[in-house]
């Protein structure tokens, strides 16, 4: 009988267990991976949440990254939600009187039916004051007080006394 001289096993068991291992499994593991590749699908562990595998150069496996921005994954949906909380959809305008909340994992918009403010609204700062904001372009701005739809800016309509 022919001996390995590395394991000292049997020729044709040597073989074979060299073989084994370098398809990437180990003893007791009979459903590994193999880790090394030629594409990215030898790659793929089918996992949504921790991103697309690669077939790096050198011929092994390169983990993916996450394809979502938080740590907020659903795997049995392969989906990335917008928002769990009303609080992961912040409103970028302040004097638009829009309400943005989280529902079904995507950020909505509404009209909230009027702006925040009950004199002016400054864009520019997100606050209300008692004057308008000093911006001379002769118009008013979005949020600002209005009486027709003249007074607004950039054909902005004028809805309860504010360019909407």
């Amino acid at each position: 009988m022919i001996q390995s001289r590395r394991t000292g096993l049997p020729w044709v068991a040597a073989s074979a267990l060299l073989a084994f291992l370098n398809m990437g499994g180990c003893p007791g593991d009979m459903g590994a991976v193999d880790h090394t590749c030629q594409l990215d699908a030898d790659c793929d562990d089918g996992r949504f949440c921790n991103g697309g595998e690669t077939c790096g150069h050198d011929g092994g496996c390169v983990d993916g990254e996450s394809p979502c921005p938080a740590e907020d994954c659903i795997e049995s949906a392969d989906f990335c939600p917008d928002c769990t909380t009303d609080e992961d959809c912040p409103n970028p305008a302040f004097c638009d009187g829009m309400i943005v909340r989280c529902e079904d994992s995507e950020c909505v918009s509404t009209f909230g039916g009027e702006p925040p403010c009950d004199n002016f609204c400054d864009e520019l700062n997100d606050t209300c004051t008692d004057t308008p904001p000093t911006d001379n372009d002769g118009c008013a701005d979005f949020g600002e007080a209005c009486e027709t739809d003249e007074d607004c800016c950039n054909g902005l309509p004028c809805v309860g006394g504010h360019c909407v």
